[in-house]
């Protein structure tokens, strides 16, 4: 762990001490596009079931895009660290970038499942199935794999390649293993994510796929990236998913980063560069 990454940690611990809340952590809000990448960059606003999705480009002409979903338990819209990201990814592919601001709470799984499937339905009468791919953190993570499922359950194609950053893959919170986590998880509450879980699921159930891909089939899916940091509550569950993916001989490449926290690819520190160079790295792979 580099001393930046230390000091991060520390810093969050901090706060939940002296605020004597339950790991409480403050994130910049930026739900709207920030100006600057309006200026740097070509951006479209669409729109889908009343709801934003920003289509942003370096030029004009591209043949390949990426679906971002961005993360935030299901009840918050973009934060800084996405806006960052994904100009990151505008600087390191030639990609046009579509990043919907979906339906989240109070709203269920299905009408956010609704609308990013139009969004995708959009992208593919512009690219080829093989040059879109998916790129999602934390809650975004989550629903870019339960994407993938729906659209294998109702024969649409494939993306090429769908990338999850610290996926939030079972809203139950339900894995016992989270427990030898929770210590040195400093981010994420996980009796909070249950209460978040539930509402979210609503009638189809904290189990179901498209809530939960975890207790989906991987099978027939496009190639995957998942990243995680062994100090997020959340790691569990990725293990878990790895394993199953590797007894049904599923295409999943996992890299696990000790010692660093949920999201640890967005957040300023060293680490994060050479992961994002890994996902850079995964995405321009050749079939």
């Amino acid at each position: 762990m580099s001393f930046t990454s230390w000091l991060l940690r520390e810093s969050f611990l901090a706060i939940h001490i002296k605020d004597g809340k339950e790991k409480a952590v403050s994130i910049i809000s930026k739900s709207t596009l920030p100006r600057i990448m309006r200026k740097e960059h070509i951006v479209e606003e669409l729109s889908f079931y009343g709801y934003k999705t920003y289509k942003i480009a370096k030029k004009e002409g591209n043949k390949r895009a990426m679906l971002f979903l961005h993360g935030g338990a299901y009840e918050k819209g973009f934060a800084m660290p996405h806006w960052v990201l994904i100009e990151r990814m505008l600087k390191a592919l030639d990609i046009d970038v579509y990043a919907p601001d979906y339906p989240f709470l109070p709203h269920k799984c299905e009408e956010t499942m609704d609308m990013v499937v139009e969004v995708y339905k959009k992208m593919l009468k512009t690219y080829d199935s093989k040059d879109i791919f998916f790129m999602g953190d934390s809650a975004g993570g989550g629903l870019a794999l339960a994407l993938c499922m729906y659209l294998r359950d109702h024969d649409m194609p494939q993306p090429a390649k769908n990338v999850m950053i610290s996926p939030w893959l079972d809203v139950s919170m339900s894995n016992p293993d989270m427990e030898k986590y929770d210590f040195f998880d400093p981010w994420l509450n996980r009796e909070e994510l249950i209460v978040t879980g539930k509402r979210y699921a609503g009638k189809l159930g904290v189990k179901h796929p498209y809530c939960s891909p975890i207790y989906g089939d991987p099978r027939g899916l496009c190639k995957m990236y998942i990243t995680f940091g062994t100090y997020d509550i959340l790691c569990p569950d990725g293990l878990k998913f790895k394993k199953k993916c590797e007894e049904l001989k599923v295409d999943l490449r996992f890299d696990l980063k000790e010692e660093m926290l949920h999201t640890y690819p967005m957040l300023p520190v060293k680490e994060a560069k050479e992961a994002r160079e890994k996902i850079v790295e995964f995405i321009m792979e050749s079939e």
